[in-house]
């Protein structure tokens, strides 16, 4: 963790006023978010607490379901926390109430001093940024990129779901650090200048283009698949080298002309140091359920799919890109384990269970379908979406890639599911013994909510004899 004196921070950002400090005081944690879901101000000996609240702009601009805004319950943190010091800006002055015990730090404005922190860490580091986007898959082939990269250099990896300015901010200022040879990150787009905000932040070296599908229509300035490619490609804007999946309908309309990348004809950025290069799949072959990557390792991944080809000669070409020996990239991936429990693979009863835990999408089950295995069946224990029930209905669509498709009869959206002749609608996990092949189990949203479910929501789940799901008992 990065630490600072108050003298020290004075000289990074103008402080207005202090209540109860020395200047020699060190601080060993910027509490400004939760980041990678631990509180670490709980282990800090001297945590700098930041009142944070979202900025308006940023909520405008769609960054935030539910906005961060400790001003209301500012004089409850400070009473619940004696021990911390606490920054708080003009537009809490006229509510703050404080005693002379209270170790307080007084800014003109707290995101120009979150900002003027970030920009002091980030210029001090050599570190350098490699970023994913895509529709789906940008999680795991970031996980990969971390699993290979950590061989031979130290990696700093930000991950969040739904990464924000304010979250990638508390995570450079508390964790970039000389040390750090590499940044690894996803750039999602939930608004459409989200993946070009994140890039303008953190300026991309190496940069990738996973796939482009329908996921984000409908959100603002997205309203057509073209829409979703032109902006993810602002990931490229900083980019030395850039690549993207040849095959992809959208990705191959992308091209450098004259050091402009374009989209059929229309410019979208000027970048003349960026090198694009397309990754073809078929460089990568299926063995005996291992995938053989350009005839220079083997590897065993967590699934054979299309989706896992992409992520898996993605963080290959970008190993190779800086250097990783292809015994380190081998060691890095076959030690991967996808995160957020949202795929994982267990072999129960000589069966293999893929289970996949994120949420539902027509893409998600798309992705998930368009695997290698011969005899395959599909679970739905759980299907929950933002998306409309047209879209959903549209999963079935993939139904006819496999033997047959287990519903389960309280599921959302079973109407609009069960009509194919290849479904069979279930309520308990008995058909399970007469399966001979490989299971995709999808559990939508197990990710986020399965340590809050209750044992009596699993009533009907046979844990001992099938333990797909690893529970945590409340």
């Amino acid at each position: 963790m990065n630490k600072i004196t108050l003298d020290e921070l004075s000289t990074v950002t103008p402080i207005l006023a202090l209540n109860n400090l020395e200047r020699e005081t060190e601080f060993d944690y910027f509490r400004i978010v939760s980041i990678a879901k631990t509180k670490y101000e709980e282990y800090a000996k001297n945590p700098l607490y930041f009142i944070t609240y979202a900025k308006e702009e940023e909520i405008q601009d769609g960054w935030y379901t539910k906005p961060v805004d400790l001003r209301p319950y500012v004089n409850k943190i400070i009473k619940d926390h004696p021990n911390y010091t606490f920054v708080v800006d003009q537009t809490m002055v006229d509510y703050l109430e404080y005693s002379p015990t209270d170790k307080l730090i007084l800014v003109e404005d707290i995101h120009t001093t979150i900002d003027d922190l970030f920009n002091y860490f980030k210029n001090k580091s050599h570190a350098k940024t490699v970023a994913v986007t895509g529709s789906v898959g940008k999680t795991t082939c970031v996980g990969l990129i971390e699993s290979i990269l950590k061989q031979d250099k130290r990696v700093m990896r930000i991950y969040s779901k739904r990464i924000t300015p304010l979250v990638l901010k508390a995570n450079i200022i508390n964790l970039l650090n000389d040390d750090i040879d590499y940044i690894v990150t996803e750039n999602s787009i939930y608004y459409h200048d989200h993946v070009k905000i994140l890039a303008d932040l953190l300026k991309p070296e190496i940069a990738a283009i996973l796939n482009i599908e329908s996921s984000h229509l409908g959100v603002d300035g997205l309203k057509t698949i073209d829409d979703i490619c032109r902006f993810k490609s602002a990931i490229f804007q900083y980019a030395k080298q850039g690549y993207i999946i040849e095959g992809d309908p959208y990705l191959d309309r992308l091209h450098m002309e004259d050091g402009e990348l374009k989209y059929d004809d229309e410019s979208i950025l000027y970048n003349p140091e960026l090198q694009l290069d397309r990754i073809d799949l078929s460089e990568t072959t299926v063995e005996d359920e291992k995938f053989n990557i350009e005839n220079e390792i083997v590897v065993n991944p967590f699934m054979l799919s299309t989706l896992s080809k992409k992520q898996f000669l993605t963080a290959y070409k970008i190993g190779k890109h800086i250097g990783i020996s292809n015994e380190h990239i081998q060691n890095g991936m076959n030690s991967y384990q996808p995160v957020e429990n949202r795929l994982q693979t267990e072999y129960i009863s000589g069966k293999r269970i893929i289970f996949d835990g994120d949420i539902t999408t027509f893409e998600r089950i798309k992705e998930l379908s368009d695997n290698m295995y011969k005899n395959k069946y599909l679970v739905l224990r759980k299907v929950g979406s933002a998306e409309n029930t047209f879209r959903i209905a549209d999963i079935k669509q993939h139904f006819n890639k496999y033997v047959k498709v287990f519903i389960f009869d309280d599921v959302e959206y079973l109407d609009e599911l069960k009509d194919e002749p290849n479904v069979e609608i279930v309520s308990d996990h008995s058909f399970m013994n007469d399966i001979d092949g490989t299971v995709i189990y999808h559990y939508s949203g197990y990710y986020r909510v399965w340590d809050q479910y209750k044992e009596e929501n699993l009533s009907i789940y046979d844990k001992e004899k099938y333990p797909i799901m690893k529970v945590k008992k409340i």
